[in-house]
């Protein structure tokens, strides 16, 4: 393995770290609203996939006039949590992007300067 790709790897790693620590606090949310809907044995089973996507993207029209208080309460916390779950996915990206791109470039120039090509 070349410098350049260990610098890539090492260059992506904190912010590929961060984007499973945001998935993990995503899902921990939505495994709130979850539980909350299991005890009142209000938790649809036959959502498919897409829908359980789009019940995490967009949950609102998803509160009805039957949910008991606390499950309005999980629901609107995950939507209040949403903008800041994206946003904080977009910023992790970006710190992955430009980690890896400094780790290749630093790699490169290291590879560079011991083979003595320069």
């Amino acid at each position: 393995m070349s410098y350049g790709e260990a610098g890539f790897l090492l260059g992506a790693l904190p912010g590929a770290a961060m984007v499973v620590r945001n998935m993990w606090y995503g899902r921990s949310l939505q495994k709130r609203v979850e539980a909350v809907a299991w005890k009142e044995h209000a938790w649809n089973d036959t959502l498919n996939r897409s829908e359980k996507r789009f019940l995490m993207s967009d949950p609102g029209p998803y509160i009805g006039p039957n949910d008991s208080p606390e499950m309005v309460k999980a629901k609107r916390e995950l939507l209040a949590a949403l903008p800041g779950f994206r946003r904080r996915h977009w910023i992790c990206g970006g710190i992955m992007f430009a980690g890896a791109l400094f780790g290749v470039l630093a790699g490169t120039a290291i590879d560079w300067h011991i083979a003595g090509v320069a």
